[in-house]
């Protein structure tokens, strides 16, 4: 067997992965020119502007407001496996690119202020005078929470008494 002087194949690209490649040895000519650059990358979702309420900002912190679901409420705590409320409100916008502080009142003053009949997934939503909760709006009137002591990280329904308002980053 003589040495190979030819250069190792090319990866093939993501497009044409399913399809079988030649063994070694066996040549194919190719129905098209084989690409010489790799395919642009799609845009990460992390990509938009911060303050875009619906957009992929607000996906990621929904996303990972969902993947926090379960883990216990511990005062203080900000993650990755124990949370208070803003610790998870601060977490998951972290995700997301966005830097909040971990106080509920001081998160309320962040980001322009939305009416309850505007509310997007991935606004913040907050209760009591003066303030002393907030969760992640997911829809449906629905919002995710740590809610308080021997709790665990859940859905919960927006309406209580002690609505105090809502905040979009």
């Amino acid at each position: 067997a003589a040495d190979r002087t030819e250069p190792e194949p090319e990866p093939v690209p993501a497009a044409v992965a399913g399809e079988s490649s030649p063994s070694e040895g066996e040549t194919e000519a190719p129905a098209e020119p084989t690409p010489t650059a790799e395919p642009e990358p799609k845009p990460e979702p992390d990509a938009a502007p911060a303050n875009d309420g619906g957009g992929s900002r607000a996906q990621i912190a929904v996303r990972s407001a969902y993947n926090q679901l379960g883990k216990r409420y511990v005062w203080a705590a900000d993650g990755p496996d124990t949370f208070d409320c803003s610790g998870l409100t601060m977490f998951v916008w972290a995700r997301a690119g966005v830097s909040l502080p971990h106080s509920s009142r001081a998160q309320f003053n962040e980001g322009r202020r939305v009416s309850r009949s505007e509310l997007r997934p991935g606004d913040l939503v907050f209760y009591g005078s003066p303030i002393h909760h907030v969760g992640i709006y997911i829809g449906n009137e629905q919002y995710i929470a740590a809610p308080q002591t021997g709790d665990v990280v859940r859905i919960k329904n927006i309406n209580r008494r002690d609505w105090t308002g809502a905040v979009r980053l």
